[in-house]
């Protein structure tokens, strides 16, 4: 199991999408869908807590496709995104960590060395495991939808390259999107 405690958050307007279905991703302007190659699955360790109280997630994806994928930078904070929002669909104010690693998801720096990486049909990667309030303040009772994403799937085999910033800006970028999860603050 990795845990990485003290991070946190990219932002994605959508929730709870159907496969395939376009999400609006708040980081990048290029349009973004659904994986049906990929599976996410998340959870929390405990669904009500007390203002304070860490909220670990943990997710784990698995390659529902019929062939190998090619995944990830094997850099964390640009593979996963995470969305928090409250009971009026507003996003909580992000910590300081939580807004750093939203600037390195709007400004990525990669080496030749980061991904991307195979999966085999059937496999699944290592458990992933944050501590959401690392990313979010999540100082008032009330209840939260907490969703996970990993972003970083590269295109099928024979998809092509694009040659100009139009096309790239115009190529879908495919994501797994976890279940959503309900979360209750208490005081």
């Amino acid at each position: 199991m990795k845990t990485f405690a003290s991070f946190a958050v990219m932002v994605f307007a959508g929730v709870s999408p159907a496969p395939c279905q376009a999400l609006r991703d708040s980081v990048f302007p290029d349009p973004v869908r659904a994986s049906t190659r990929l599976q996410l699955t998340a959870k929390l360790d405990e669904t009500t807590v007390k203002v304070g109280e860490p909220v670990v997630l943990r997710a784990r994806y698995k390659n529902v496709s019929a062939t190998n994928l090619e995944l990830g930078t094997r850099y964390w904070v640009i593979d996963y995104g995470l969305v928090v929002t409250d009971s009026s669909g507003a996003e909580p104010p992000r910590t300081e960590l939580g807004e750093k690693w939203l600037k390195e998801q709007r400004e990525p720096v990669l080496l030749s060395s980061q991904g991307p990486f195979l999966l085999e049909p059937g496999a699944q990667g290592e458990e992933f495991a944050v501590d959401v309030t690392k990313a979010y303040r999540l100082t008032r009772p009330g209840s939260y939808s907490v969703q996970l994403m990993f972003r970083m799937v590269w295109p099928e085999p024979g998809t092509p390259v694009p040659t100009t910033v139009e096309e790239s800006q115009k190529m879908p970028l495919e994501e797994a999107v976890s279940n959503v999860i309900q979360l209750t603050i208490t005081p």
